[in-house]
């Protein structure tokens, strides 16, 4: 029980002490007692309370902590970061890097919290690398359920359509494939934040783009219905401008494109009129 009480007494002792807190950290960690990463990471992270300012060798340990087994550890980690973006926004944005979160929706869903309106870091922080490598890691994420994640996807929709398409892509061909275990779920039960794909000039090459591809191979069960949701979300809504790249579809004459055409409108409105 006393070691429950760790957090809170650690993190006091940072705002009072200041770096002799992090050397009293190095010695708990070095005792390889259960569960005391856990707790060194929430004293940094979580219960920090809102302290922006860095303690000596306290960046050090935070990026040994980034990449540690535990999801929990990694998170009070993002959540350090977070804070201390405040007043160290580079060194913020270089831990966060270190932080691998392609095995946890959890872990995950903090990450891309760290970025948008609310946050002192936006997307623009980071170069076409750094972002790709982002992208990369959710393509590789077990799920993508959790508002953060579907904010980020939504406002990266807006200025890098192209690869966030090729990101739910590639996850419903890992589904498809069966390469991504048996938790992996390609696409999630619903969005909770609406795309912006339609703010972009090529929207309709976007939407034809993932029909041609649903037609790839429609008969797969994987594909062709993830596919059409997939349509569905970047499409947002059945007006004329998307039933118009649906008529081009049909009227291409090509029995794959027909299919695929027949399961996007499986997954349209009832009261779709074709």
């Amino acid at each position: 029980p006393c070691l429950q009480l760790l957090p809170t007494v650690l993190s006091v002792h940072a705002d009072i002490r200041g770096s002799d807190a992090i050397d009293i950290a190095e010695k708990l960690i070095a005792l390889d007692v259960a569960d005391v990463d856990v707790l060194v990471a929430h004293a940094l992270g979580w219960r920090r309370g809102r302290r922006s300012s860095l303690l000596a060798g306290e960046v050090a340990l935070l990026h040994r902590l980034a990449r540690h087994n535990s999801q929990n550890v990694r998170s009070a980690v993002v959540r350090a970061a977070q804070v201390m973006a405040d007043e160290h926004a580079d060194e913020a944005l270089d831990l966060l890097l270190t932080v691998p979160f392609d095995d946890s929706r959890h872990v995950a869903d903090e990450w891309l919290g760290s970025f948008g309106r609310r946050s002192d870091l936006s997307w623009d922080h980071l170069s076409v690398a750094q972002l790709d490598a982002v992208i990369e890691q959710l393509q590789r994420c077990p799920k993508l359920d959790g508002y953060s994640i579907h904010s980020a996807l939504a406002e990266l929709s807006a200025t890098v359509p192209d690869k966030v398409v090729d990101c739910l892509k590639a996850r419903i061909e890992t589904r498809r494939d069966n390469l991504g275990g048996d938790q992996y779920e390609a696409l999630p039960f619903d969005w909770q934040h609406n795309f912006k794909f339609r703010t972009r000039d090529n929207f309709p090459e976007l939407l034809e783009r993932v029909r041609n591809w649903i037609a790839e191979e429609p008969d797969n069960y994987w594909h062709g219905r993830l596919g059409a949701q997939l349509f569905r979300a970047v499409a947002g809504a059945f007006d004329e401008e998307v039933l118009s790249v649906l008529r081009d579809g049909v009227t291409s004459g090509q029995e794959p494109m027909i299919k695929a055409v027949g399961l996007i409108i499986g997954e349209g409105p009832r009261h779709l009129v074709w």
